[in-house]
């Protein structure tokens, strides 16, 4: 009886790591946007203990390109070949190959024909990639990135405005790994330019011992839009604002209406979360607090992509939302998620990122469904029962 017991037990045992093995494996197939489960019904041996959980790093839309999504994600900190969709999320495909071993950011680049194969551009360390067939070949770009050490590419946006118009900032590498204190003087942090959809690229922003990032572009003016280099400056003449917030938010139809959260240094929260809001009415020369806040502290502001003086806040307590530029806030959901993102190739639509997939709404926040699960499939391993 022992011998047989140990039999089974082994039988178990290796069922379990057959079944996590094509687990592993079926992560780079091609994923619906819904999960499906595996299960041996019935048997007091078998319990659910593992559920394969994608992590969505990044979602990516165009304005000159409707109903196209890419996620950049990753499984367990190791990047994945991105997801696309090109029916608004109702159906996803898998990026089919990386330019790199690991995927830092990625953006939507538009091109001509809308039936054509999307455009995509990944940034990985210092290079720079592009494909114009949906992922079947990449080719790195040369963007003009130079300096005495190796640099490092932080970010890439794409405006809301023009599709066309894409940023990318980078620092040296000091910033990027933090290991030579005092920095020397000639280390620097870079901004360029490309209003051709990242063929071309200019270096239009030059500044030494910080970075440059939390980039804010307008949705109305391709020209205008702020970043954080020790204080807020413009991306069309680079001046600098001393901004008393955070975080900015521009309006959809009013150019000189601004939004902001600050951290008020409360030793109760932690500086994570943003526990004061403001408006300003003429470009940020002036500001007036909110009258209330929503409740507990906010991660992110967003202003609503086509209506004025609407907003969004997700916070520890939920979604919230405001109709008065911030003054009054209701509750929309107690999902708090983990960033909002507007969906410029719909525009009024919003998309959020939870820890269970990618979540869109129609209706200014007010009911979301899912279009992108992160939880491939639960498949329930064997439970050896001592």
């Amino acid at each position: 009886m022992p011998d047989r017991k140990k039999a089974v037990h082994s039988f178990l045992r290796m069922a379990g790591i057959f079944m996590w093995a094509m687990l592993i494996a079926s992560i780079n197939q091609k994923i619906e946007p819904h999960s499906h489960t595996i299960h041996a019904a019935g048997d007091p041996n078998i319990s659910a203990l593992q559920c394969a959980q994608l992590k969505i790093d990044q979602v990516a839309t165009s304005s000159d390109l409707p109903n196209a999504i890419a996620l950049n994600v990753s499984f367990q900190g190791n990047s994945l070949p991105p997801r696309l969709s090109r029916d608004g999320g109702s159906t996803w495909q898998v990026v089919p190959t990386m330019p790199a071993s690991a995927i830092s950011g990625i953006a939507i680049a538009p091109r001509q024909d809308p039936v054509a194969p999307v455009r995509i551009l990944a940034y990985s360390g210092e290079s720079l990639y592009r494909t114009g067939d949906g992922g079947q070949t990449w080719a790195e770009r040369d963007f003009g990135l130079d300096g005495p050490l190796h640099a490092f590419i932080t970010g890439m946006v794409a405006s809301p405005a023009d599709g066309n118009r894409l940023y990318i900032f980078a620092t040296s590498w000091w910033y990027a790994t933090s290991w030579w204190y005092p920095p020397p003087d000639w280390l620097d942090s870079w901004a360029y330019l490309s209003t051709d959809a990242g063929i071309n690229w200019t270096r239009v922003y030059t500044v030494s011992l910080t970075t440059i990032g939390n980039p804010v572009l307008s949705p109305i003016n391709p020209e205008d839009g702020f970043v954080r280099v020790h204080e807020w400056q413009d991306t069309h003449y680079w001046q600098p604002y001393r901004f008393p917030v955070d975080t900015l938010a521009l309006d959809a139809l009013a150019s000189e209406h601004l939004y902001g959260l600050a951290d008020f240094n409360s030793q109760e929260y932690p500086a994570a979360y943003y526990m004061s809001g403001k408006s300003s009415n003429d470009g940020g020369r002036s500001w007036t607090p909110w009258e209330t806040m929503p409740s507990g502290g906010c991660e992110q502001l967003l202003a609503h992509p086509t209506q004025t003086q609407r907003l969004l806040a997700h916070c520890r307590q939920g979604l919230y939302h405001s109709t008065d530029a911030g003054n009054h806030w209701e509750q929309l959901s107690p999902i708090p998620g983990n960033n909002l993102i507007p969906n410029y190739g719909s525009p009024g639509q919003l998309l959020q990122v939870r820890d269970d997939g990618l979540w869109q709404s129609n209706d200014d926040g007010l009911t979301w469904f899912q279009i992108f699960s992160t939880c491939l499939c639960k498949v329930f391993l064997p439970m050896i029962v001592h």
